[in-house]
């Protein structure tokens, strides 16, 4: 809260949002707080996080045939 209130005093509009990398594309379950600060003289408001996009692969997917017989 101490950092977005200093920014927002600073003169940046922020954005926050949770996002999970397993909704964009990563077979891992890992959720972070992406903060996106914008000058508020240049801001247009235009700004959006991505969306979601479906997963393809799981980890095993992208994981070299080698290492698979070690486990």
């Amino acid at each position: 809260d101490a950092i977005i209130t200093r920014l927002e005093n600073l003169g940046y509009h922020i954005r926050m949002q949770m996002l999970n990398t397993m909704d964009y594309g990563i077979p891992q379950n890992r959720e972070r707080v992406f903060v996106v600060s914008i000058r508020k003289d240049v801001d247009n408001k235009g700004y959006e996080f991505p969306q979601p996009i479906t997963l393809n692969k799981r980890l095993k997917d992208l994981l070299e045939v080698k290492m698979l017989h070690y486990y």
